[in-house]
């Protein structure tokens, strides 16, 4: 699996292939599968190869629906794809928001919204959270962002915990320095 970034949008993607012809790109997303021309330019190849091994975070916080505390499990990532580990470096992240970040921080004050992604933002990693905690994380629809993706379920009640919710909720703890529980599977 190779690692690399679009440029264009600054999304991080995995391909089963990448290699230069003619100051092309041409990335393979999987074996066998069809070939994308890229500008050489306007992709980064990280030169580690992906791996399961990334930060989980947990955190409780109250359902929305039935009011009880349920459990969260996301990564948290720098746009790049390198971890986001306390204590949270605030400095980077003020200086890598968008203007459009900004500008959506005028009509959502209470978030700050640090370009930082969470689980829902990268299909790789979303579907290790997804075999990981199948009981946990279900892939389900969402009304407000019109896709489907990985989400937390309440334990209580069974009701999608929303990419929205959880980000905003992240903000304020990056915002307040508020130490997360990083998850072991071995306690």
């Amino acid at each position: 699996m190779i690692k690399f970034m679009d440029k264009r949008n600054n999304l991080i993607k995995y391909a089963y292939s990448a290699k230069e012809i003619d100051n092309k790109m041409i990335i393979q997303f999987e074996e066998d599968g069809k070939e994308y021309k890229y500008d050489k330019h306007n992709i980064e190849l990280f030169n580690e190869d992906v791996s399961d091994d990334f930060v989980i975070y947990k955190f409780n916080r109250k359902c929305y629906k039935c009011g009880k505390e349920t459990t969260i499990y996301t990564y948290l990532k720098f746009d790049n794809g390198e971890d986001l580990i306390y204590p949270w470096d605030k400095h980077r992240l003020n200086r890598e928001k968008s203007m459009e970040s900004e500008f959506i921080h005028m009509f959502h004050e209470e978030i700050e919204m640090y370009p930082i992604n969470i689980i829902g933002s990268d299909e790789r990693l979303d579907e290790i959270m997804l075999k990981k905690f199948p009981d946990k994380i279900k892939e389900e629809y969402s009304s407000t962002q019109k896709r489907i993706y990985p989400m937390n379920i309440c334990k209580h009640c069974g009701t999608k915990q929303g990419e929205f919710f959880i980000y905003k909720e992240l903000n304020k703890k990056i915002r307040d320095m508020e130490e997360l529980e990083i998850y072991n599977e071995d306690v």
